[in-house]
């Protein structure tokens, strides 16, 4: 409503001159209506503030920064355009106490939900996490100076990234507990490090050696054992939307939202196990050559210090997205619009509405309809289109109903949670069950 002061105020304005324009035009007419001579009728004045009143809201709508007809369009095209990016972690796994018990790698599948122990939140895991009896035992950079006297290196190399991985089963070997395909590793630290340590290993990396045991012996890499994360289909940090968005187009929305989602690398562990043969390895190190980072360069520079805290294993991103139904409506046709309030969590926490998956209309029971109460899941349900959609196609039936949907900011000032209202035609809405 203070929004609204400035407009009322110039209508108001706009209004008493042109009412003393009109009766110094036409004082008859003007002193039969009680305007001439600067005497206002007291009915008069009301009546011209009620309609400035009503202007206002006209005139404050045509200034909106997001006019309902951009809006309509954007929710048809491009909906995330108006979406909240919902909050974003890196979570880390602890499976320690695990170690012993674990004869084989357990994988945790995406979409797992967490709650947060800090805040009455609910998270929701990105990618998939394989728990395994592993370790990153060491890390460093140094120059291609160090390398043992029979290996060759690639021309233009200037450094040596070094990841040791030890063993964490019963017997402190690379036994069936191990991955015997990729491990996920997490790049940690500030941004400067994390930038130069994701460039060498995913563009300056010319080659690849393993050693078992600090031998001193490097096995040489057909293929260097790295694959870049984040890119996947089922990789995606937030939902894919129903209108025709590219691969590119997401990927650009979510490394601004959250960078730190592709701060992940896949190291081909298989492969490195395989090169050497040697089943009893307690301890594997991988040594890659880098190119173009000599001494004095940025790189190197924020790679100096480099040690096992830069690589973190068991971690995934979360987003504080999931799905959730929503309290059923119970459709009046006196209403305009129906708030769409999800069902809080466990611990009474209000949600807010990221988007509105589908709507469904049901007809209640007898014994619902006695009680009051909306129907129930068993009862069967018609899917409801969008009315601001590519689903109009169809021949026109009185009895086929749409819905809308629009931010309410008084609903959400009302319950201090931004709420979403519903316009529909039909019966009961609810969402999908």
């Amino acid at each position: 409503m203070d929004n609204l002061l400035p407009h009322y105020e110039y209508e108001v304005g706009l209004l008493l001159r042109g009412v003393a324009e009109f009766a110094r035009r036409y004082p008859k007419i003007g002193a039969r209506l009680g305007i001439a001579n600067g005497q206002g009728d007291l009915h008069v004045d009301r009546m011209i503030q009620t309609f400035a009143l009503l202007a206002a809201r006209v005139d404050a709508k045509l200034e909106d920064t997001y006019p309902e007809f951009t809006e309509s369009l954007l929710e048809i095209l491009y909906p995330q355009y108006l979406r909240t990016v919902p909050a974003c972690a890196i979570a880390q796994f602890d499976p320690t106490n695990l170690f012993g018990q674990l004869t084989a790698p357990f994988t945790m599948q995406r979409g797992t939900l967490l709650d947060a122990n800090a805040a009455p939140c609910r998270f929701q895991t990105t990618y998939d996490v394989t728990l395994a009896p592993l370790r990153v035992h060491s890390a460093r950079f140094a120059p291609a100076t160090m390398v043992p006297a029979a290996v060759r290196l690639p021309a233009n190399v200037s450094a040596i990234l070094s990841i040791a991985f030890a063993s964490a089963t019963p017997t402190e070997t690379f036994d069936d507990a191990i991955p015997s395909g990729a491990v996920r590793i997490h790049l940690a630290g500030d941004r400067a490090r994390v930038a130069a340590l994701a460039d060498a290993l995913q563009l300056h990396a010319s080659a690849a050696f393993v050693e078992v045991d600090q031998s001193g012996r490097w096995a040489a890499l057909s293929k260097i054992p790295i694959e870049s994360v984040g890119f996947g289909e089922n990789e995606r940090l937030l939902p894919k939307e129903s209108t025709s968005t590219s691969d590119a187009f997401q990927t650009l929305i979510e490394s601004f939202a959250f960078p730190e989602k592709f701060d992940f690398v896949d190291i081909d562990l298989g492969r490195m196990r395989r090169a050497p043969r040697a089943p009893e390895a307690r301890q594997m190190t991988l040594h890659l050559a880098i190119r173009d980072a000599p001494t004095g360069s940025v790189a190197a520079q924020a790679l100096r210090d480099l040690d096992a805290t830069s690589f973190k294993l068991f971690c995934t991103p979360v987003v504080n997205l999931f799905k959730r139904d929503a309290t059923p409506i119970q459709l009046m046709t006196t209403d305009r619009a129906h708030p769409v309030t999800p069902e809080p969590l466990e611990t009474g926490t209000p949600l807010d509405v990221y988007s509105i998956d589908a709507v469904h209309l049901g007809d209640r029971t007898q014994s619902e309809l006695e009680k009051g109460m909306p129907s129930s899941a068993a009862v069967s349900r018609t899917t409801v289109l969008p009315y601001r959609a590519f689903s109009h196609g169809r021949k026109p039936d009185s009895a086929v109903a749409y819905w809308t949907a629009f931010r309410d900011p008084h609903a959400a000032l009302a319950t201090r949670a931004p709420r979403f209202s519903c316009r529909s035609s039909g019966w009961k809405v609810t969402p999908p069950g």
